[in-house]
């Protein structure tokens, strides 16, 4: 999907817990702790955009997180622990604001999936910086 289309797009909740996605390139050994396969799709690509993530448990370390990102956890667990030590835990159902600066762990447990929105040219900028490309 693409932000060309000009009518509005209903993202199924029965779909997005069920769709394939595309495997995803690892995350840079900077950024990885500890962390297997994970895995992408894009829903809508425009001025923001949406995707599909899922992930093998794992264990990923940010300093200054480079977006601000919003996150509905589809299924498995997200364990968010900042720089001062203090964890949140986000299960299936729960959505979260990732802010621009965060610095601390995110865990992955069970089989992660979520879906996320960021505006697209800081998506874009993020992944660069991080080194993923974009």
């Amino acid at each position: 999907m693409n932000a060309e289309s000009k009518t509005p797009i209903r993202i199924d909740g029965d779909e997005i817990n069920t769709t394939k996605l595309e495997p995803f390139v690892p995350w840079p050994e900077a950024i990885r702790a500890e962390a297997g396969k994970h895995a992408v799709k894009e829903l809508f690509g425009g001025e923001f955009s949406v995707y599909l993530y899922e992930s093998e448990p794992g264990l990923l370390k940010f300093n200054d997180y480079p977006f601000d990102e919003f996150v509905q956890v589809l299924s498995g667990s997200a364990v968010l622990t900042d720089a001062a030590g203090n964890s949140q835990t986000f299960n299936a159902g729960d959505r979260f604001i990732m802010p621009k600066g965060f610095s601390g762990t995110w865990e992955l447990q069970g089989e992660y999936r979520e879906l996320f929105i960021m505006e697209t040219n800081s998506m874009n900028a993020g992944f660069e910086k991080l080194g993923i490309g974009g």
